[in-house]
């Protein structure tokens, strides 16, 4: 089977709620309609019928490692979800949920998360390089060694966020009167 294009075979998936995580495959069989299929018992864990990810409901899926670069998920609900290890890349990610979802190792080169709601994510060691983070809600965030340089983060809302080890640079954009050091984060000589 074809898988869309940016969505790789080897993500796995939970219902929400659930503990055990079950793998499942991304098929798409005609151009206007993506299903998320666990893959030992076939049941249909999710249907999109556009030929994107925007707007659909993701919450408490287990997409480890999975490709979604350059992928359209803007107000998708990723609440939950473990994206461990992801490619997001250049993603399109404005009004997303993403709270208390997994980002550790996750790349986010490029990503717009424009307004996005990223409260209790973890996203240690996480690379948000030039990475759009305005107006995005980091609140008791963690994102201990994560890699933020040349990212916007203009206007976000950074109360309670871990930058411990965090690495910025004189383009990352912060918070008006936010100072990056005295929660933690190191500017890139």
């Amino acid at each position: 089977m074809r898988l869309p294009r940016g969505v790789s075979s080897n993500a796995t998936a939970a219902r929400p709620g659930s503990s055990s995580r079950k793998p499942a495959v991304f098929s798409r069989r005609n151009p206007t309609l993506i299903e998320i299929r666990d893959k030992t018992s076939g049941n249909l864990l999710h249907r999109q019928e556009s030929g994107h990810l925007d707007r659909a409901c993701l919450e408490g899926l287990c997409l480890r490692r999975a490709d979604l670069s350059r992928q359209v998920l803007s107000k998708t609900n990723l609440r939950k979800a473990d994206l461990e290890e992801a490619d997001l890349t250049f993603s399109d990610m404005r009004h997303c949920n993403l709270q208390e979802a997994i980002l550790i190792r996750a790349t986010l080169i490029g990503a717009s998360l424009v307004d996005a709601n990223l409260r209790r994510v973890e996203a240690s060691s996480a690379n948000f390089h030039n990475a759009n983070l305005f107006s995005a809600d980091l609140t008791d965030a963690h994102l201990e060694g994560a890699r933020l340089t040349g990212a916007d983060l203009s206007n976000a809302q950074l109360h309670g966020v871990v930058l411990d080890d965090t690495v910025y640079d004189n383009r990352t954009r912060w918070p008006k009167g936010f100072d990056p050091e005295q929660h933690g984060a190191v500017r890139e000589p």
